[in-house]
């Protein structure tokens, strides 16, 4: 979007919007999306048409995938929002609840800056992913050393069962 001027927020909003479209029609088939935005999730204060817009998914972008009972992990890298780390990921996890997650966990990965990857199973996907999550965490070196912790995030769940 380099070449739209910040001015021509209408060019800006359609290049985005059809580009999207785009790629929601060519993962159609895909059981798992991985979202990589520069910087990650957007925050309040980010325009899809401003000049970071591209560095951030927008929550609306995620939409068509959920919906259509596709898994989601998205990158998010930590932000200087109030509240440090945890309150930063319970935000996230609730803006993501609130555009259709029926649950989400997190994996934290700490060398270097810290960086989560927010995991959005599918309902037809949740076990799997659940599980896989827990043999990662335990049984390979990236968990055993703590490169990675797992973050079990306020799912909506029967009484007395595991969020994950």
């Amino acid at each position: 979007m380099r070449d739209l001027p910040l001015w021509d927020r209408v060019g800006r909003a359609l290049r985005r919007s059809r580009w999207n479209a785009c790629a929601v029609d060519a993962l159609a088939g895909a059981d798992l999306v991985f979202m990589d935005p520069d910087n990650g999730l957007a925050g309040k204060s980010a325009s899809q048409t401003g000049k970071d817009g591209p560095k951030y998914v927008f929550p609306d972008e995620l939409v068509p995938y959920i919906r259509r009972g596709q898994s989601l992990v998205v990158y998010h890298h930590q932000t200087r929002e109030k509240g440090g780390l945890t309150q930063q990921i319970e935000n996230k996890a609730a803006m993501l609840r609130g555009i259709g997650a029926s649950r989400v966990w997190a994996f934290v990965f700490r060398r270097f800056s810290v960086r989560v990857y927010f995991l959005i199973p599918a309902p037809a996907h949740a076990a799997l992913l659940a599980e896989r999550s827990r043999r990662f965490i335990d049984a390979t070196l990236w968990g055993r050393r703590g490169h990675f912790e797992m973050r079990g995030i306020g799912a909506r769940r029967a009484a007395g069962t595991s969020p994950l």
